[in-house]
């Protein structure tokens, strides 16, 4: 494991300090925070119809509460009928690889129990063999049924709803639920453990790609041979 992992440190309990965040008062117990994302898409990325979607936007409602986290993501006037999918880096634009599960720098906005169903949709390449066996993943195909992913309608709008087992904000990702030797990943917390939440579509291939945004790495540069994903929307915490 990382010293990142080696060195993460839980907080435990219920702290009384609170954490102003775009003018909402927030506490470690108990939250509501309704998240603006920027819109970053490229030019040259966003499905090639980039000026057709200057007025697109994304809202998150998350809240959270007794360690546990429910979030309701909703993009519109995107490009339609197109799947999406959300994810997790943290410190910004440092890659959240501290996970130890896959070799990209991300891990998908899902409960933790939902990480091996993720796998399965993983191109094989792309997984850890420590923490994988060798064909758990697929063969680059990926799927549209993944529980941090969804569909734009015809209007371009669309909407996710998903529950964490862990607190997103001022908590820790439980990744020892996981496998007994990972060690769970502070995020938000005192001191403040920056993160982004990240809205990417798929207008290459319309599916997701499990535990990585997209791509199979190629075996002897060890790098994605194919991103598969556009980079839409950012919420940094």
């Amino acid at each position: 494991m990382t010293a990142l992992l080696r060195q993460t440190r839980l907080v435990f309990g219920c702290l009384a300090v609170s954490l102003c965040v775009s003018g909402v008062s927030i506490s470690h117990a108990q939250m509501k925070i309704v998240a603006e994302f920027e819109n970053v898409v490229a030019e040259e990325t966003a499905c090639g119809l980039s000026s057709a979607w200057s007025n697109s936007s994304a809202k998150a409602n998350i809240r959270q509460r007794d360690g546990q986290t429910k979030i309701t993501v909703k993009v519109r006037n995107t490009v339609p009928d197109v799947f999406w999918t959300i994810w997790i880096r943290l410190a910004g634009t440092t890659p959240l690889a501290v996970s130890g599960m896959a070799q990209m720098g991300a891990i998908p906005l899902a409960p933790v129990s939902a990480m091996r169903d993720l796998a399965q949709a993983t191109p094989d390449g792309n997984l850890e063999r420590d923490i994988f066996a060798l064909g758990v993943g697929d063969d680059g195909t990926g799927s549209d049924n993944l529980i941090n992913g969804f569909f734009t309608d015809s209007d371009g709008n669309g909407r996710l709803k998903i529950g964490l087992d862990y607190p997103l904000i001022k908590g820790a990702i439980p990744f020892h639920l996981f496998q007994e030797d990972l060690s769970p990943v502070a995020i938000g917390t005192d001191p403040v453990v920056p993160f982004t939440l990240r809205i990417v579509s798929h207008c290459e291939d319309n599916v997701g790609h499990g535990l990585v945004p997209g791509g199979q790495l190629d075996p002897e540069t060890e790098k994605p041979l194919s991103t598969n994903h556009e980079i839409w929307f950012e919420w940094n915490f």
